[in-house]
Order: C-alpha cells, then structure tokens, then sequence
C-alpha cells in the first residue's frame, strides 16, 4: 500500500486532534463530575443545614411562646381568652414548622446517603439522620410533656405547674444541645464538601493542562518522527545527486519508503543506472568504433550486451580475382561503390 506524503500530512494534522480532543474530552467529564457535585451542594448539603437550622429557631420561638401563654394564665381572672387562644395557635404553628423543616432535614439526608459527594460522608449521614430521628421522637416526648403542662397551668395547679415546667426546662436544655450538635455537624459536613469539591476542581485543572501539555509532546514527537522520516529521504537523494555530478555514476540511493519520495528514488537510480552504462559503451567503443556508430549503441544499449544475439542470416562468400591489386590504387569510396555494384 502507497502511502502519500500528503496522506502522511494529514495524519499528523488529524493525529494532533484527536488528541487534542480526547485532553478535552476527558477535562469537560471531568468538570461535569465538578458539575454534579455542586448540585448535590445545593440541593441537599446546604437545605439539610439550613432545615436544622429553622428547626432550632421554631423550637426557641416555640418556647417563647408558651412562656407568654403561661404568663398570660395567670394574668387575672379571668384570663384574656383572645390572647390566649391567639398564643396557643402560636406555639402549635410553630412546633408543625419545627417538626417541618426536622422531616425535610431528613429527606434530605435520606436522599443523600446513596450517593453523598465523599463516600466517608455515607457513615456521618447516616449517624446524623439517626440522631435527627432520636430529636423528632423528643419532639413528640416534649409536645406530651406541654400539654400536660398547659393543663395544669389552666386549672392553676402551680405546684404541678412549676415541677412540669422544670422538667420541660431540663428538656428544652438538653433538646437545644442535641439540635445544636446537628447542625454544627450539617455545617461540617457541608465544609467538607465545599473543600473536597474545591479541592477535586483544582485536580481537574491540573489533570486538564497536563492532558493538554502531553497531548501536544505526544503530536510534537509523532510529527518529528513523520518529518524526519520525509526529510532524511529527499537529503539522501541531494547527496545521491551531488555525488552523481562529481561522476559517481556507481552511486545507489537506498529507497526507504512507498510513498512519492520513494518513487522518485526508484526514478534517480534507474537513471543512475542508465547513466552508468551509456558511460560504458562509450568508453569501451569510443576508442575504435565511429562516433555515430557509439551513439547508437548509446540510444539502443540492448546492442552491447556481451552476449550478443542469435539470429538465422544468409551470408554471400565470393572472391574477386586481382581485388586486392585494384583495391591499392583506389580510393575508399570507389572501392564500395566498385563492390556495390558487383
């Protein structure tokens, strides 16, 4: 199979773009990966945060609510029925958001834990949304214990009212604890994230230059090896030619490749060749044969083959009587016109 240089031209040139093309290839799935992980931040990592988050400032509002509601019992006789129904729908509304946004902390964590960012995270979010459970069943515990506690506040036990409210203050100590503990650990599993997600970005540049630099080492090596295979034929054949010049003619260019260099040396020594047998004719009939005669052999070398050739000929004997008496007195050209015309 002939390959031609300008096949070869165009592998090189097609060579260098796939290369190219698979540095970039590998760097833009790599920055997807980048990609993805920050949708996974922000659609879970940081909602999760900020769920534990809300869940602990409806919890304190919660609190604050029923230290009105229990005020406002025992304002006076009888108490602001208003105001107190009002504060009642209060501390309900904003336990349903504490609960809320405790339920939606853990789906989110739920539909993480599959496939988190950093395979370590599966265990920590896993213990998280374990401890996120043990909260929503105080939640439950707490909601029991204040009820039992606005009754006793409604009916104007205070004794009771104030050894319950005790205990819900131990409780409300001890939940704030646990909730706070959840949410510095969200926040330190998000950091994580960010950094590892930071830190698997600037490996994704360094990855994508180095791909880029070895891809075009890789096409600088393959297209100096192509050019120097192009370039050291055609400087044979100049020093082939110099040498045929100076006289040479044993001269030889060794063909190396298919391609149109190649058959331009198979050209040159063919005519090196002929070259050097012309030489040999003339030099070997030049000294006793006609110069026409040499030039013909010289346009048709198959002639001087040593070996001759075998042909069937019919060939005239005769003898002349006195011939070579007459042939003394004449000139050339009357002694073949004599012979001629005999």
């Amino acid at each position: 199979m002939h390959i031609t240089i300008g096949v070869k031209i165009f592998g090189i040139a097609a060579g260098l773009l796939v290369l190219m093309g698979a540095a970039a290839g590998l760097s833009m799935r790599m920055t997807r990966t980048v990609d993805a992980q920050l949708v996974v931040l922000d659609k879970y990592y940081f909602p999760a945060y900020v769920r534990l988050a809300q869940a602990n400032i409806h919890s304190v509002q919660e609190s604050a609510y029923i230290r009105r509601l229990l005020l406002a019992l025992d304002e006076g006789t009888p108490p602001d029925s208003t105001k107190i129904e009002d504060l009642r729908q209060r501390t309900r509304t904003s336990a349903e958001a504490s609960d809320k946004e405790l339920a939606e902390a853990r789906e989110r964590l739920n539909e993480l834990i599959p496939d988190p960012i950093d395979f370590d995270d599966t265990v920590a979010l896993a213990r998280l949304d374990t401890h996120i459970e043990f909260l929503q069943e105080e939640r439950r515990r707490y909601e029991a214990i204040l009820a039992q506690l606005l009754e006793v506040a409604a009916a104007g036990q205070r004794s009771d009212e104030n050894r319950i409210l005790a205990e819900l203050d131990s409780w409300r100590d001890d939940f704030d604890r646990r909730i706070e503990a959840a949410r510095i650990e969200m926040r330190r599993l998000a950091g994580a994230a960010i950094l590892g997600t930071r830190s698997f970005q600037e490996r994704v540049v360094e990855i994508s230059l180095a791909l880029l630099a070895l891809a075009g080492l890789l096409g600088l090596i393959v297209a100096a090896a192509v050019t120097t295979g192009l370039v050291r034929p055609v400087r044979r054949l100049l020093a082939g030619t110099a040498a045929v010049e100076q006289g040479a003619l044993n001269t030889v260019v060794p063909v190396t490749s298919r391609d149109e260099i190649g058959r331009l040396t198979v050209s040159f020594n063919n005519m090196v060749t002929e070259l050097r047998v012309k030489a040999q004719i003339r030099e070997t009939f030049g000294k006793y044969v006609d110069p026409r005669i040499v030039a013909g052999l010289i346009d048709r070398p198959e002639l001087a083959d040593p070996g001759g050739s075998r042909r069937e000929m019919t060939i005239l004997f005769c003898d002349m009587q006195n011939f070579t008496g007459f042939s003394e007195e004449m000139t050339p050209a009357a002694l073949v016109t004599v012979m001629n015309r005999y």
